[in-house]
This record gives structure tokens, C-alpha cells and sequence, in this order.
């Protein structure tokens, strides 16, 4: 597993690599042979990997929608997201709205959901609402440019 930290480095930064480092402890996990804990300082590589606010975490994507699709189970994801109707699709774009994905780990993690039986109606709604209108884009684009400018 490979878990980043981004940030200039600052003390939050530095705090949140402890707290990162301590997590993996606490798990049993060695540094070499379980994890590998990087720091990215540069803005552009934290840019790249999604991240608006800093100090941040990312961890492999993959590893995420993975404990993610074992920890959902199947009927819930064939009840609330299955099929191609109203209910379903809304449900999807409120899940985009509130949620945020990096784009290597949106398109993983909607094709797990639809392995369980996510239809390609809400699917589609969960891909096209991350990017455009997630809460967290939102809220970073308020605190740059002002609230009115954001809406």
C-alpha cells in the first residue's frame, strides 16, 4: 500500500504523517513491507492527485474501492442503486454531490458499484455530478473566489 501526504510541509503536515505513521503502528503494518508513506511537497503532484486542500492523504485508489466494494453488501447496492429510474439516478447524484473523487479513483470505484448492481443510469449520474458539483469542489471554489462568484 502506498499512502501519500500532501503538503508544503507544514506543521499540520508534519502532525498528520505522525498521526499517518502511528495509524499503520497501531495496524501492525511495517513501513517496507506493508506501506510505503511518501511525502509530496510539490504543488503540482498534489494538483494532479485531486487534492484542493492541504494537508491531505491519498492513498492508493484501487486499495480503497476495493475494501469499500467488500464492505458494501450486494442487495443495498441492488435496492438503492439498481436499475435506471428516477429514485436511483437522484440517490447517485446526491452521493456525487457530497462526495469527492479523484478522477483516477471515481471511474473504479462506480465500475465496483455496478458490479454489485449499480444500474448504468445512476452510474452515469454518480460520473457526470463528481466533477461537476461535489460539496468539497464547492466549498474550496467559495473559499477562493468568494460565495457569490461560486454559485
Amino acid at each position: 500500500m502506498i499512502i501519500e501526504v500532501c503538503g508544503p510541509g507544514c506543521p499540520r503536515c508534519q502532525a498528520t504523517e505522525k498521526n499517518v505513521l502511528q495509524a499503520l503502528k497501531e495496524l501492525g503494518m511495517e513501513l517496507g513491507d506493508d506501506a510505503m508513506v511518501i511525502e509530496i511537497k510539490d504543488i503540482k503532484q498534489i494538483s494532479a492527485r485531486g487534492v484542493i486542500m492541504t494537508p491531505a492523504v491519498v492513498i492508493d485508489g484501487v486499495f480503497i474501492v476495493g475494501i469499500i466494494g467488500a464492505l458494501l453488501p450486494q442487495e443495498w447496492i441492488e435496492t438503492w442503486l439498481g436499475g435506471a429510474g428516477l429514485r436511483q439516478s437522484f440517490l447517485a447524484t446526491l452521493i456525487g454531490a457530497v462526495t469527492y473523487f479523484a478522477t483516477m479513483t471515481e471511474a473504479p470505484f462506480v465500475d465496483t458499484l455496478m458490479n454489485l448492481g449499480m444500474g448504468k443510469g445512476p452510474a452515469l449520474a454518480l460520473l457526470l455530478t463528481g466533477p461537476g458539483i461535489s460539496l468539497p469542489n464547492w466549498l474550496a471554489i467559495a473559499r477562493v473566489f468568494g460565495v457569490k462568484k461560486a454559485l
